[in-house]
């Protein structure tokens, strides 16, 4: 005989909830569900009633307001003290905000990812044509980069970049040479020049007549960076025929130009991926907590609790919005798409109007906001872009600043021998001050040793990428950028700006 089935009790926040009377039928349960859900769930039930076994499933419920709402259900089998099987005990847990939140945060990752990825291939296509652009000289042209010793002296070199002519010198393609020696590729006497060229950083050059073979052969090496760029050229005709040699000599000249070029576009690739793999960090932490504070969401059972959680939802939504916006910026700063638009404003109005606006943000950390300058200040520029480095200073100074707070000044300079007319304002702040990597960075001291372009926010320095959109944007500007820092003592930023353009 078919066994029937029916509610026996139902707590009053899922009566609530349904708007549905106690001991209503299972029938008026299934016209509550969305109807692209009902299959399945009877489905699962019934699959599930038939080996009396537990079950967990998602589907959309009519609240009874008439809205539908994602329900995860848990329904557990009870047994008699005999072990009969005498139904389900089960709860409904509203997670319709969290399904909601995830959906959305899926479509932004997979937008800016395609986005950036995009980016990222039209670097890696530009390197690829210039490495075609080597391959069609006449010469044969390879970069060694140094193997430096404890005493700062090269030990050896590696091969980082070549053409087709010097890998086919050694009955190799390109990629198999890459990454040798220059010990067990070059001469004694050439890896001799290499070093001299490296310690004293003077080119070498010269042309020898080839042993048994009656053709000359012009030999560069000229240091770029921490590397040794070498060109060799058959100058044959060039001997024999004196109006060839101003032609000559400027292709050689340009195959070192096109080295250098290449070497900066393979090593501007590879920071930019090291860019991309720490935005990517950063950004995974933010939506694994959001992901965590959803999930803690179906545990809550106080309204306080609840309230909690949201607002830490809402702070991180908060930050992962500020960096995605920042990596646009970025990445429409190096793609070249920000132009001048030069015109006369105040810029003593224009900074006083973004200090009083910042008083109330300062207000509420418990912090003060002091500027100083003259009211009117009249000059030439940008106006957007001057207010832009102007505003993302004193927002990072305030967000990262603890006690204490932010002043800002600004003047003309008066200068007899300046060409120009500059005019400066100053940042400080008394907050936890930057590393000493990005200092070097922002004023142009970093050595070769860094691996990326910006730092993660692991340290209260925040990210250094929103200096470098303010670097970038001073380069556009042809201000100049000055940063001093201690750290627990604080952080100025100084930018001087031409008072008009040409």
């Amino acid at each position: 005989m078919r066994r029937r089935w029916q509610h026996w009790f139902s707590k009053q926040s899922w009566l609530n909830f349904t708007g549905q009377a106690a001991g209503e039928s299972q029938a008026t349960f299934y016209r509550a569900l969305h109807p692209d859900d009902l299959t399945n769930y009877q489905a699962t039930f019934s699959e599930n009633l038939k080996h009396q076994t537990e079950f967990s499933l998602e589907y959309r419920l009519k609240r009874s307001d008439g809205q539908y709402r994602w329900i995860l259900e848990n329904a557990s089998p009870m047994f008699s003290d005999d072990n009969i099987f005498t139904g389900y005990t089960g709860s409904g847990v509203d997670i319709h905000l969290q399904k909601t939140l995830t959906e959305q945060l899926n479509v932004h990752v997979d937008e800016k990812t395609v986005e950036l990825s995009n980016a990222n291939q039209k670097l890696t296509g530009v390197a690829t044509s210039l490495q075609a652009v080597l391959d069609s000289s006449p010469a044969s042209i390879a970069f060694f980069k140094a193997i430096e010793g404890e005493d700062g002296k090269p030990v050896d070199f590696t091969l980082v970049v070549c053409n087709q002519k010097f890998s086919g010198d050694f009955g190799k393609s390109v990629s198999d040479l890459v990454g040798m020696l220059a010990s067990g590729l070059l001469s004694l006497q050439h890896q001799q020049e290499m070093r001299q060229v490296y310690l004293t950083r003077n080119p070498f050059y010269e042309e020898h007549l080839l042993d048994g073979n009656p053709r000359w052969l012009a030999t560069s090496m000229t240091r770029h960076d921490h590397g040794i760029a070498i060109t060799e050229l058959d100058i044959t005709d060039f001997k024999e025929s004196g109006f060839k040699e101003t032609k000559l000599l400027e292709q050689l000249h340009s195959s070192n130009e096109m080295v250098e070029s290449l070497a900066a576009m393979k090593e501007y690739v590879r920071h930019r991926g090291a860019f991309l793999r720490s935005s990517f960090h950063d950004l995974r932490g933010s939506f694994g907590i959001i992901v965590g504070a959803t999930a803690l969401l179906n545990t809550m059972d106080t309204h306080h609790e609840r309230e909690r959680i949201l607002e830490m939802l809402q702070r991180n939504l908060i930050q992962v919005s500020e960096m995605m916006n920042q990596l646009l910026d970025y990445s429409r700063l190096e793609s070249g798409e920000e132009k001048l638009h030069i015109k006369s404003f105040n810029a003593g109005s224009l900074l006083t109007e973004l200090c009083a606006g910042s008083e109330q943000l300062a207000l509420e950390k418990g912090l003060s906001v002091q500027f100083e300058g003259p009211a009117d200040l009249l000059v030439e520029g940008d106006d957007v872009k001057v207010r832009r480095i102007a505003q993302n200073l004193i927002l990072n100074a305030l967000k990262y600043t603890r006690e204490g707070g932010v002043s800002v000044r600004w003047q003309a300079i008066d200068s007899e021998n300046a060409q120009v007319a500059l005019w400066k304002f100053v940042v400080s702040d008394t907050g936890p001050g930057l590393t000493q990597h990005l200092l070097a960075k922002l004023n142009g001291t970093q050595t070769e040793n860094s691996t990326s372009d910006v730092e993660s926010n692991t340290d209260g320095h925040g990210e250094g990428i929103g200096l470098f959109i303010i670097k970038r944007l001073c380069e556009i500007l042809g201000a100049k950028l000055s940063v001093e820092s201690q750290p627990a003592v604080g952080t100025s930023v100084e930018v001087t700006i031409p008072q008009s353009y040409p």
